[in-house]
């Protein structure tokens, strides 16, 4: 329990080092998508590996592909596409939705206020006013920690919930 909670909080902090990056330079080092594949490699060592894997390293495969596309078209960043797909590798394809929609949200958020910062810039320098990117590895970091944090250092790890804790719809209506 106490190895899972570290290495969960390693991927976290490590989620929040790349965001931090992305903010400051608006690059993401190689590093920290690394750094989230070896320390989910690392639960699956230590666990081991099962069925379910699949679904991760499918969700991993999925967003990497398309995050590479999207940085082809020039929509995103190269480090933004590494990143979100190393988080992938942490979340089930049953959870991919609630990543996809918890980054999207943030990233909506993150695109609104960079919008109004823009727009009230008092600014004569036309190349600041034209800056169109949006550290976007900060969306990918919220969308990852808050799905995460709902979901629990167990799932991510791909610890099966203690049969207590599972709410059966059986239970709910009498």
């Amino acid at each position: 329990m106490i190895l899972e909670l570290v290495l969960v909080t390693a991927a976290g902090i490590c989620l929040a080092l790349a965001a931090v990056s992305d903010v400051r330079s608006f690059r993401i080092p190689n590093r920290y998508p690394a750094l989230l594949i070896l320390l989910f490699l690392g639960t699956r060592l230590l666990w081991g590996f099962s069925i379910n894997d699949w679904w991760h390293l499918l969700h991993f495969a999925i967003a990497l592909s398309l995050g590479m596309l999207l940085f082809k078209l020039g929509w995103v960043g190269g480090g933004d596409a590494k990143l979100y797909a190393a988080a992938a590798l942490w979340f089930s394809g049953t959870s991919a939705a609630l990543l996809i929609f918890a980054t999207g949200m943030a990233g909506l958020v993150l695109a609104i206020v960079y919008l109004l910062r823009r727009k009230l810039r008092r600014s004569d320098d036309p190349a600041q006013k034209k800056e169109r990117r949006i550290p976007y590895g900060l969306a990918i970091a919220i969308g990852a920690l808050v799905v995460g944090a709902s979901l629990g250092p167990a799932r991510l790890v791909g610890q099966q919930a203690p049969a207590s804790s599972i709410i059966r719809f059986e239970d709910m209506t009498g």
